[in-house]
């Protein structure tokens, strides 16, 4: 048996989609309103409804999660809150860090062959080697982190004392996640923001890979016993511009021609960073969400490549998306 948290998201659906696909028996722990998403995924395989163990429950219930994690060989950790609200900053450091820790705990408990965990980027160190992020650059500060990458963070700690304890463990750091899945949540918004065009782009740049990716990578990571650190994710880095371009076309929306100048984004971002100041939330947009959308973020998939891996182009990522949604749509 195998179990996957967070089987509704993006990168969690991809991985229970794959295990059916290969005739597993998978369980997955779902909330009361994962069951949409996962009828959808569900449709996407040959057979595999009558292989799901369906087990409710939540990451901060230790009595739950150990009743999930019971009998099973493999668990993909995929779960997690993301947000750039600061006022989620408390339930980050709850679902992300404690949510971790009691899986870490169960699996222990129960003697689990292997975890999986897919952390982000996000939890990366800042210190640059040649020009690029990789797995082995330093942590050097705190300051001008998010809430989302700090409890990231932490919850990687949490996986690495599963292993001074004895516990088989992949650690994952996928880039910016293009795919379906809750349309409107998480990276989808990417997609769905483009659907009737943008005019606009902000000058910065991420990383970014399929959630097909993510999920294939981590399922041939527990197959061929990876437990030697951690992978960082990242089939293509692109600006924000290339990235809006491509999901624009395939859409035949209008595509992004004015580029935002840096300094009035400056501008905003103290603003909103004023207005959170005061405990308010009355834009969809956060200060973070500004920051991010200014930075250049380039990383290195050099560790990932030399297993072998070839990621999916980003255009097919996108197109692939699109199709998705518009299908539901």
């Amino acid at each position: 048996m195998i179990l996957v948290t967070g089987a509704s998201g993006i990168v969690g659906s991809q991985i229970l989609q794959q295990l059916l696909n290969q005739g597993e028996r998978v369980r997955i722990l779902m909330r009361s309103d994962a069951s949409l998403v996962i009828d959808r995924v569900l449709k996407d395989v040959n057979a595999g409804r009558d292989r799901i163990e369906w087990i409710q429950g939540d990451l901060l219930d230790p009595v739950s999660i150990s009743k999930a994690v019971e009998g099973c060989s493999v668990v993909y950790h995929c779960a997690a809150l993301v947000s750039f609200d600061q006022k989620k900053a408390i339930d980050m450091q709850f679902v992300n860090v404690k949510g971790t820790a009691n899986i870490v705990d169960s699996c222990l408990k129960h003697k689990v062959d292997t975890l999986c965990y897919i952390s982000s980027t996000a939890a990366i160190g800042d210190e640059k080697i040649n020009g690029k992020l990789s797995e082995e650059s330093k942590w050097t500060t705190d300051k001008g982190r998010s809430a989302y990458s700090l409890s990231k963070r932490s919850a990687e700690f949490q996986v690495w004392r599963g292993r001074e304890e004895g516990l088989n463990a992949v650690i994952l750091n996928p880039a910016v996640v293009i795919g379906s899945g809750n349309w409107g949540q998480s990276s989808t918004t990417l997609i769905t923001s483009c659907k009737k065009g943008m005019l606009f782009y902000p000058p910065g740049g991420n990383g970014f890979v399929s959630a097909s990716d993510v999920a294939k990578f981590a399922i041939a990571s527990v197959e061929q016993k990876r437990f030697d650190g951690q992978y960082l994710l990242v089939s293509e880095s692109l600006s924000f511009k290339s990235l809006f371009t491509l999901i624009t076309k395939k859409f035949g929306s209008q595509q992004p021609k004015i580029k935002v100048p840096n300094y009035l984004l400056r501008m905003a971002q103290g603003f909103m960073q004023f207005v959170e100041s005061l405990g308010l939330n009355i834009f969809s947009l956060s200060s973070e969400n500004i920051s991010s959308a200014r930075r250049t973020v380039v990383y290195s998939n050099e560790r990932a490549l030399g297993t072998g891996f070839i990621f999916q182009s980003i255009e097919e990522a996108v197109q692939n998306a699109v199709t998705q949604y518009l299908d539901e749509h």
